[in-house]
């Protein structure tokens, strides 16, 4: 009779710890722990840093990229220090639950959500929406480096580029490394996006450095004549990427140009269209050449 109220009373001790925890859970945070207006979640912000770099506006992309970078980290830093706390916090434990196995763990779990919920709310960046989870295996991957290295090379931004386009290959270095430490990778490194010109300059360099200097000279000019082909390649690209373009601004322009005599479109309306400036009549970017001159 006795382990019986024992039991019923242990029962009824939990049943109220739940429903304390359960009730404070469902309260939001103060006021003035809830985020900042200039603290964008990193889904938001990575993709508005897409869609500038897709039209080509450094400025903007390197901005948000930054944005979306500066959320991503607090988010990390937050909860990294939420784990240690919480791991590290003392939970005393209900004389009710001294004994039984199942209430000591349920007090675990719930002293612990509890604590994780007040320690997260002092953390401003994990109050907003969570990364979608595409977002979160690029930034794993570390690619919003490598759109940010290309968007400061652009603006010609050295200082800057270099420590992203380093930060991006740093993942590959260390599966490279494993890959050597475990495997012989040596007739396996080939790349299968070598421009034609670059095996026999590089032939060519590692021969002069060596001191063979006549036998350099071969490789080298090889080399310069394979990549003036390719620069010729990539202009007559250009030119008839070019071509492509006007053809299709003149058939927009002849399109809006009906659909304005059709529906009785205002001319200052008419003039917007065919600037492009109205949404869904943006002409297509010219094709970016692989070779910068």
């Amino acid at each position: 009779m006795g382990r019986f109220y024992a039991q019923g009373s242990a029962l009824l001790t939990l049943l109220c710890l739940t429903f304390v925890f359960m009730t404070a859970a469902h309260q939001p945070p103060p006021t003035s722990r809830r985020p900042p207006a200039e603290l964008m979640p990193v889904t938001a912000a990575y993709g508005r840093a897409l869609d500038s770099y897709a039209a080509g506006n450094w400025t903007e992309a390197i901005q948000y990229l930054e944005e979306s970078l500066r959320s991503w980290r607090l988010r990390k830093e937050g909860a990294r220090r939420c784990a240690l706390r919480c791991n590290k916090s003392d939970h005393h434990e209900p004389s009710a639950a001294e004994s039984n196995q199942e209430l000591r763990a349920h007090w675990r779990v719930l002293t612990g959500a509890r604590c994780q919920r007040e320690c997260r709310a002092q953390f401003p960046a994990l109050q907003l929406p969570p990364p979608a989870t595409n977002v979160l295996e690029e930034f794993t991957r570390r690619s919003p480096y490598r759109y940010l290295h290309f968007a400061y090379a652009r603006l010609r931004d050295l200082q800057r580029a270099v420590p992203c386009a380093h930060t991006f290959l740093q993942e590959m270095l260390q599966v490279m490394e494993a890959y050597t430490r475990e495997y012989d990778v040596s007739g396996f490194l080939t790349d299968y996006e070598e421009r034609p010109y670059e095996a026999s300059f590089l032939k060519g360099v590692k021969l002069i450095v060596s001191g063979d200097y006549a036998g350099g000279v071969e490789p080298l000019e090889d080399a310069l004549r394979l990549y003036v082909h390719e620069h010729e390649l990539c202009q007559a690209d250009r030119v008839a990427g070019r071509g492509a373009l006007h053809a299709s601004s003149r058939r927009l322009r002849r399109r809006v140009e009906v659909q304005a005599e059709v529906r009785g479109e205002p001319e200052a309306q008419r003039r917007r269209l065919l600037r492009g400036e109205v949404r869904g009549h943006r002409l297509p970017l010219p094709p970016v050449c692989l070779l910068q001159t």
